[in-house]
């Protein structure tokens, strides 16, 4: 391999990879970033036919360069991990591509190749998969005071885990019960709504999450009591989750503080073997 190969494949290692560098975004993974707002926006307008019928050609141009910048983005990020010893090679590369995050490129780029050919696919119907990788970029950058907030977010949400279980299981267990009691109480009454357990889940499922979309109400006395109950056993279910969180993200913010800014800013430049990718191998 030619030094100048060499030289230029770090380099667009370098700029792909936010491992391969130091704290912040490159310049392609900042155009990168743009180019997958872009796409998710024309796929949203393209929704409105106010707005896809008189501006299609100018869709159909958008289809295009943002293919042209995805496609070019997953070919030089499949070509740059050569850098690691892991994907050297034609096995190497393999090996790459079956990889979950680059799964999911490959199908968010499968329709900009195909969709000349196809009339039924739309260029942008799995745009929105790129976002993953856009979180990623985001989440390996390790962008100072953002990392370590997200850091601290979480092992907040990691270390009370096992509670927030507990309060689904339990939530879980109460809009069921819910159900059934409604179902026995109003299911003759209203058997469009309450007619049978799943119907009256959706009741449940309004009551307890506090949302109430007055599609499907209790008539009976009985029901609306039943009703009255678990609208106020849900204020509570709603709020075990959110006191657990508070409380985890409040003493995850306060560690996070009172680590030095120094050994802070050394933890979030951790180096490429710590980021989950081995640092590039040195070349002869």
């Amino acid at each position: 391999m030619s030094s100048r190969y060499a030289r230029a494949r770090a380099l667009v290692f370098a700029q792909v990879s936010p491992q391969a560098r130091r704290p912040g975004l490159s310049p392609v993974n900042h155009l990168f970033m743009l180019t997958v707002l872009f796409a998710v926006g024309v796929q949203i307008c393209q929704t409105e036919p106010l707005l896809a019928v008189p501006y299609s050609v100018w869709f159909r141009a958008a289809d295009q360069v943002v293919g042209v910048l995805f496609c070019s983005d997953l070919l030089l990020r499949i070509w740059a991990a050569g850098e690691l010893e892991r994907f050297r090679g034609v096995s190497g590369r393999v090996r790459y591509l079956l990889r979950p995050r680059v799964l999911m490129d490959l199908l968010a780029v499968l329709p900009y190749v195909i969709a000349p050919w196809l009339g039924f696919l739309d260029a942008n119907d799995l745009a929105f998969l790129r976002l993953f990788t856009a979180v990623e970029i985001l989440l390996n950058a390790r962008l100072g005071h953002l990392s370590a907030a997200l850091r601290a977010m979480r092992h907040a949400v990691m270390s009370r885990r096992d509670e927030l279980l507990i309060g689904l299981v339990l939530a879980l267990a109460v809009m069921v019960g819910a159900a059934v009691c409604l179902y026995l109480v109003e299911g003759s009454a209203q058997p469009s709504a309450f007619g049978s357990i799943p119907r009256a889940l959706w009741w449940a499922l309004q009551t307890l999450t506090t949302v109430g979309y007055g599609d499907a109400v209790p008539q009976t006395a009985l029901g609306k009591v039943f009703a009255g109950v678990f609208a106020l056993t849900g204020i509570g279910i709603v709020a075990i989750p959110t006191g657990i969180l508070a409380a985890a993200f409040s003493e995850a913010f306060s560690a996070e503080r009172s680590v030095p800014r120094s050994a802070s800013r050394t933890s979030g430049a951790r180096p490429a073997n710590e980021a989950g990718d081995p640092a590039p191998q040195e070349k002869p």
